[in-house]
């Protein structure tokens, strides 16, 4: 599954999850579509993949900054983000795996809220 992202948004928001925002300005991206990921990048995201099978991982998912309450409570802040938009096919996929294979572990935000965070804004 891979999708295209046209435009970023900065949010202010009033829960991590995205569910409550107080305001979300459009960023739209411009100029040519970048090519496939450097290798150090490549890299990167290979060994962050990897992670969830080493030892202990589920452990270090499951601290409290990983639950539910931790997106859905209430907090103010502000992101970068890049939403994803509910109704994709592979999206629609991918959660359906998720749900097989982890029943019941896992907490989906809203459709309208799915996002990827570039970074965290002060």
């Amino acid at each position: 599954w891979e999708m295209s992202v046209w435009t970023l948004h900065s949010t202010t928001f009033l829960c991590r999850s995205h569910e409550r925002l107080l305001c979300a300005t459009p960023l739209p991206l411009q100029g040519p579509e970048c090519g496939p990921p450097r290798e150090t990048s490549q890299e990167y995201t290979d060994r962050v993949v990897a992670d969830c099978a080493a030892e202990g991982y589920w452990l270090h998912a499951s601290r409290d900054g990983s639950r539910e309450p931790h997106y859905r409570d209430g907090v103010l802040g502000s992101s970068l983000v890049a939403f994803l938009g509910g109704g994709s096919p592979g999206l629609a996929a991918f959660q359906r795996e998720v749900d097989e294979a982890l029943p019941g572990y896992y907490a989906w935000f809203a459709d309208q809220s799915l996002h990827c965070t570039v970074r965290g804004l002060n």
